[in-house]
Order: C-alpha cells, then sequence, then structure tokens
C-alpha cells in the first residue's frame, strides 16, 4: 500500500458520518497486513496529534483576545503596543486576534507584566488624588 493510499484510508475514516461508513472503513483496515496496520495508525496518530496541536493553538488564541475584552474598551491598545512591544496598535490586534501569528509565550509574559505596570501606575495615581 502506497502513502496516498493511506491518506485516502484516512480520509475516509476522518469523513465517516455514519455507522455503515465506519465499518466500510474498518473492513479496508482489516485487509491490511499487520506491518501496514501498524504504519497506518503510527499515520493517523501522528496526523490526529497534529490537529489537535492545531486546535489548542486557535483556542488559546480566541481565549486570549476574549480574556481582554472587558478592559479594551478603556485601555489604549495603541499605547499597550508602542510602550510595551515598540509596536503598531495593529500588529497587536492582529496577534490578539492570532491573524498573522499567535502571540508568543514570551509576548503573553511581556504583555501581562504590561498590564500589571499599568494597574499599578493608576492605583498609585488613585492614590495621589485621594
Amino acid at each position: 500500500m502506497e502513502s496516498k493510499d493511506f491518506e485516502k484510508l484516512m480520509l475516509h475514516f476522518t469523513d465517516a458520518k455514519t455507522a455503515e461508513e465506519l465499518y466500510a472503513v474498518a473492513e479496508e483496515v482489516g485487509e491490511l497486513t499487520e506491518d501496514q496496520r501498524k504504519i497506518f495508525e503510527t499515520v493517523y496518530e501522528t496526523k490526529l496529534k497534529d490537529c489537535l496541536g492545531r486546535a489548542d493553538e486557535l483556542i488559546k488564541r480566541v481565549r486570549l483576545a476574549d480574556k481582554l475584552t472587558p478592559i479594551s474598551e478603556y485601555i489604549s491598545m495603541s499605547y499597550v503596543a508602542s510602550r510595551f512591544f515598540n509596536r503598531s496598535r495593529s500588529w497587536l490586534t492582529n496577534k490578539l486576534n492570532g491573524r498573522a501569528s499567535a502571540m508568543t509565550e514570551e509576548e503573553i509574559h511581556k504583555l501581562r507584566e504590561a498590564l500589571n505596570t499599568m494597574s499599578k501606575e493608576l492605583g498609585e495615581a488613585a492614590l495621589r488624588i485621594a
């Protein structure tokens, strides 16, 4: 069995919507030799892990933007981008929404520090006028 045949079999498996379709795929897998089954399982597992990893990344991106929604109306993203990242507002917005690329762990840490710094500065300003 060639690589493209494994791909085709995997697509049949992932696209199966009914018990009959799954049964048909199981029959095809049952016709494979023991070595071919092992290869099929390994390749499928690798592809599944890759797919789950990409899904996790997407979920992280969505959750990051959602977590900032409550403050996004009164925090200037332009200011945050400029002061803490030396970048433009559009860069930060794209990063938060995962359009260009997801924020790296380092960038997320830097954003957390930026929010903590601004929180501290706001608290100190409130104390000065109290």
